[in-house]
């Protein structure tokens, strides 16, 4: 066997490329290949300039990579490392556009919004804290969107094609889950069908990064292979799928560049599910406006996204009207950032028996309701909010 020794460049003095896992590191394609693979990234880099392949041959070096290097590498190990949206974005960030304003009198261009505010190749969360119900409000918010309902997180009436990747519950948990869905909503043999088709779940303990905290493209990539590509793409919990600092503002920002490289890749949105921070968890408890900061460590998390749903449990000073075992059954939901278009209105949603949160129960609404018309004829009294009415 014909021995070929390359090193792999891996395009890290373009700024963005390295950090965003173009080629990871490009050290562990360093070595000998049993074929020529000499213009292989020109086949797959769409011309740019994204790295390059250099023979070697100095004898020491030869010699090195014969004893890291028991078996050949694959060539094909090469063509998961080019992230083209990356090559795309830092193509674009290299050209300076200037916007021709002779499209004042233009009609407006449409753009397709998944979820209410997001669209394909963006990234959003839902923030909220462990046992409100994030987990169970994704996986109904998957089905309604599967048949083209509007959601909690969407107006859209087209149905979607959802893949919901849970990285904390087991499958058995996930399909009680839906069969509860299911049967509340009365559905039948019509909505299966369609569900079937559309929605996709996959409990799984996926990292998106390996061992050395690059992107792991390879196993990404698997989770689209020969399946019809998501408009949406649910990721429960964030800080699950990836081994990094959560607290570190670089790390985060690496997070939400990669979440961004898979959504334009497979041009899909994508949703995480995050935890609150202890002290926004209790600062909304006692009627703050956390805003989308209650996202648990570093801000780039919200910072980067383009739309942010926060759900607490429903603070007094909505649940006027309630009593405290009324009260521990509902939660707030609110659009806190929406930057593409009218955000949705804040909703009350109650927990039933099973589980599954639902628009407030006239019993409770028309107690909140009550204690509000008292509010209106005492103005020292803060009133609760007008979305009940």
């Amino acid at each position: 066997m014909k021995k070929h020794y390359y090193k792999i460049t891996d395009g890290s003095n373009i700024e963005g490329i390295n950090k965003t896992g173009l080629l990871g590191s490009g050290k562990d394609l360093h070595g000998w290949y049993d074929t020529k693979i000499e213009g292989i990234l020109d086949i797959y880099n769409k011309g740019y300039p994204v790295g390059s392949i250099e023979p070697i041959h100095d004898p020491k070096e030869i010699e090195l990579y014969n004893q890291q290097c028991p078996k050949p590498i694959d060539p094909v190990s090469l063509i998961p490392r080019i992230n083209w949206s990356v090559i795309e974005r830092v193509k674009e960030s290299t050209e300076i556009k200037e916007i021709d304003f002779d499209c004042l009198d233009t009609p407006e261009e449409s753009i397709q919004h998944i979820l209410t505010g997001l669209e394909r190749g963006e990234v959003g969360s839902l923030v909220s804290s462990g046992g409100t119900g994030k987990s169970y409000l994704a996986l109904h918010n998957s089905m309604l969107m599967s048949l083209g309902l509007p959601s909690h997180l969407s107006r859209s009436q087209i149905p979607r094609k959802v893949l919901y990747l849970s990285l904390e519950d087991k499958i058995k948990g996930i399909r009680n889950r839906a069969r509860r869905i299911f049967k509340s909503e009365q559905w039948g043999e019509n909505e299966k069908k369609v569900i079937k088709k559309n929605f996709r779940a996959i409990p799984t303990r996926l990292c998106l990064y390996d061992e050395n905290k690059d992107p792991n493209w390879v196993k990404i990539n698997d989770l689209f292979k020969d399946k019809p590509h998501p408009d949406l793409l649910i990721i429960d919990t964030a800080r699950r799928a990836h081994n990094l600092d959560e607290n570190s503002s670089g790390d985060m920002n690496a997070y939400m560049s990669l979440l961004e490289a898979i959504g334009e890749r497979y041009q899909c949105a994508v949703l995480i599910l995050h935890h609150t921070s202890k002290a926004a968890t209790w600062g909304k408890a006692r009627g703050e406006d956390v805003g989308a900061g209650a996202a648990r460590g570093s801000s780039a998390v919200v910072d980067n996204g383009r739309g942010t749903w926060v759900m607490v449990k429903l603070p007094k000073d909505y649940a006027k009207g309630l009593t405290d075992e009324e009260r521990s059954r509902c939660v707030l939901l609110e659009h806190e950032k929406c930057n593409a278009e009218r955000a949705l209105d804040p909703a009350i949603l109650e927990r039933t028996p099973e589980g599954i949160l639902k628009p407030l129960s006239d019993e409770l609404k028309n107690k909140i309701n009550g204690e509000k018309e008292k509010s209106k004829e005492s103005p020292s009294k803060k009133e609760n909010g007008g979305f009940l009415s």
